[in-house]
């Protein structure tokens, strides 16, 4: 699929936003047909994940590493952001999400490139991959940021 970036703003602290974006063991509650498997210990770069999508037979592992792992601290501003690498054998491509304090809550810049292999299989499928991975990706991303503004709600109680 061609790469997309979705930017969303969120009134929720950039550290809160940090937290739901960075739970990848929970993105099954926000992804359809998914369930997650995740490294031991805290994220890292080299650290992996994966996300079996689908049903049945027709289930497949989206596995992934991060490649790079910085996580807003109060010395720069709330910025943050964390990349990864695709490297599973039905899907390749990368990701690249960042959090940016903003006036009011934070930015959040999330862009992506997903490939089905073979390449020529990725080629022939772009047109309805593009119409299903931008939306679905939205809504999944929406509902973390609606996550992070209930978090934070939560807290104040």
């Amino acid at each position: 699929m061609a790469p997309f970036t979705l930017i969303r703003t969120c009134p929720a602290h950039p550290t809160t936003v940090w937290g739901v974006l960075t739970d990848f063991a929970a993105y099954e509650s926000w992804i359809p047909l998914t369930t997650m498997r995740v490294d031991d210990g805290p994220p890292r770069v080299g650290w992996g994940f994966a996300g079996l999508s689908g049903i049945g037979p027709l289930r497949f592992s989206d596995s992934m590493v991060l490649t790079r792992w910085e996580p807003p601290t109060g010395d720069d501003e709330g910025r943050g952001g964390f990349a990864v690498l695709k490297t599973g054998r039905v899907l390749s491509g990368w990701a690249d999400v960042r959090v940016t304090a903003a006036p009011v809550g934070s930015t959040v810049t999330w862009a992506e490139e997903i490939t089905l292999r073979p390449r020529l299989l990725g080629r022939l499928a772009r047109a309805a991959t593009d119409r299903v991975s931008g939306p679905m990706f939205a809504r999944a991303l929406d509902a973390m940021l609606d996550e992070a503004v209930a978090r934070e709600g939560e807290a104040a109680r």
